[in-house]
């Protein structure tokens, strides 16, 4: 199965709007993966959404402006932290009737990824709460191992990253290249991970806040890095890498 990957947001911590950010963007993360055909995403295909940080906003809007029927996305966060979330209370989708948005992640400690959300959008911290979003909202939790999201099949992993932070790997059930969405993991001596390194094997997709070191098999900061080929720069600051049958 084809699919694409577009970045809408590459930075970590706060949004960095302006020209010293030009070249990736400056909104906070979010990856979308959009498969070809069979389902309703607005281009017909899978869509799934890694983290809602504040590139979220933009994708929303060109959904709504695509759209064709209802939208359908599933929502995959890799942790709580607000740089990865703080977007969803503006993702223009939830706001119209028939759509439907299933976000997945983990607890926090002993608080559910529902729980979380929902303080997120208390009406002290935001005029919209949860409970009165139009579209259908389902929160689903989940722990490091494989499930099935749409049509591809996502094995989750535990990160080194205070509290509980997934990295996810997305392979399409009918076949194809894998992709793996890895962020906020501290990279260096003394990590130990129960996955095997083949986990990455196609594309790799990170999030680097700070300078790189040896370990990390880059000389300078980078937003994202690919181990594929085919990345390519496309307009609004996002890049996009399509993905085909091996």
């Amino acid at each position: 199965m084809a699919y694409t990957v577009t970045f809408w947001g590459t930075r970590g911590s706060i949004p960095t709007p302006g020209a010293h950010t030009a070249r990736y963007g400056g909104n906070t993360p979010c990856v979308a993966v959009e498969g070809s055909g069979g389902g309703k995403g607005g281009r017909g295909g899978q869509l799934v959404i890694l983290d809602a940080g504040t590139g979220i906003r933009a994708l929303g809007r060109e959904l709504v402006e695509r759209q064709n029927g209802a939208v359908q996305a599933e929502i995959l966060l890799s942790h709580a932290h607000w740089d990865h979330i703080q977007g969803l209370p503006h993702f223009k989708p939830f706001f119209a009737p028939g759509n439907a948005v299933r976000i997945w992640g983990s607890r926090q400690g002993t608080t559910p990824l529902e729980a979380i959300l929902r303080q997120q959008m208390d009406p002290a911290v935001f005029p919209v709460p949860l409970d009165a979003l139009s579209a259908k909202l389902t929160v689903q939790q989940v722990e490091p191992g494989e499930f099935a999201v749409g049509t591809f099949r996502v094995q989750a992993m535990r990160l080194r990253h205070p509290g509980t932070t997934l990295g996810y790997r997305l392979t399409p059930a009918a076949g194809g290249p894998s992709m793996a969405y890895v962020t906020d993991n501290e990279l260096g001596p003394g990590g130990h991970y129960e996955t095997a390194a083949s986990w990455r094997k196609d594309f790799v997709a990170f999030l680097g806040v700070w300078s790189c070191s040896s370990t990390t098999r880059c000389t300078r900061p980078r937003s994202w890095k690919s181990t594929g080929d085919g990345a390519t720069r496309r307009s609004r600051k996002r890049w996009r890498w399509r993905g085909t049958r091996a």
